[in-house]
């Protein structure tokens, strides 16, 4: 210790007041240690509450559809119901989730993963159910983020074709059980004329909106009316009406004036 503070010590006010200092200083550091232990308890818990959240049972509604056909229009007649929260499109995340799950499942029955000298030592833990589970709490933290309102929840998307369309949307009620579609279509001669369809050879168009509607068909048909229901975009613009019956198939009471409200708000033709 310096001789000045030395002797700054033995005058009585500058003791307290250093011992005032030295107080605050602890004070302060405790106060620190509070507030770090307060933050962490938030994390917990906003992680608590987001494992709740995604641990909820919804109902999952799927707009299939191609692009230009009416879907966005769709998508804000489903958000229009009490309790639904559609949201749009995703890039495909569903279909390069199944890619994923395709391939482990290919290479589960060939492979010795409980051999640590295995190059795929831990794939005998792989768990399906497990892995959907993710999948279901991945899709809903990062794209659909149900609020506390939400009963029925899902996405629009017109990226389902790289693969069987039947055996995706099986793999989708495989992540979200329960799943059920509404399968969209268009005239397709509208949706050919309509942005990046324009600069397709027309018949080669016409082609691929034909494919995507027979393959729309085979998975009505193959996983039922239960299962999926099929509108048709130039339908529902004509007579609003016809929507009655979509309501019905979805449980949902059919409100002619917020459905024409709906109708009547400009929504991107996608």
């Amino acid at each position: 210790m310096s001789l000045a503070k030395d002797v700054a010590l033995k005058v009585p006010a500058i003791r307290r007041l250093i011992d005032d200092r030295d107080g605050l200083q602890r004070q302060l550091k405790s106060l620190k240690r509070q507030n770090a232990d307060l933050q962490q308890q938030k994390l917990d818990l906003d992680r608590e509450l987001r494992v709740a959240r995604d641990d909820r049972e919804f109902e999952y509604v799927f707009i299939v559809t191609y692009g230009r056909t009416g879907s966005t229009l769709l998508q804000g007649l489903l958000n229009s119901i009490p309790g639904y929260l559609i949201r749009g499109e995703n890039a495909g995340t569903l279909e390069s989730l199944h890619d994923n799950w395709r391939k482990v499942e290919e290479r589960l029955g060939n492979v010795k993963g409980g051999d640590p000298t295995n190059p795929w030592f831990g794939m005998d833990s792989y768990s399906p159910e497990e892995a959907a589970a993710s999948y279901r709490r991945h899709m809903q933290q990062v794209f659909l983020k149900p609020g506390p309102d939400t009963r029925v929840t899902g996405f629009k998307e017109i990226r389902w074709w790289r693969r069987d369309l039947v055996e995706t949307l099986e793999f989708t009620r495989t992540v979200f059980p329960g799943a059920r579609f509404v399968l969209n279509t268009r005239n397709a001669e509208d949706v050919i004329q309509s942005k990046w369809w324009a600069k397709k050879d027309p018949a080669a168009a016409l082609a691929q909106v034909a494919d995507y509607d027979a393959r729309l068909e085979r998975a009505h048909q193959e996983l039922g009316s239960d299962v999926t229901y099929r509108v048709h975009y130039d339908d529902y613009v004509a007579d609003h009406g016809v929507l009655e019956g979509l309501f019905e198939w979805l449980g949902e009471s059919f409100d002619r004036q917020r459905v024409d409200e709906v109708m009547g708000t400009r929504h991107s033709v996608g």
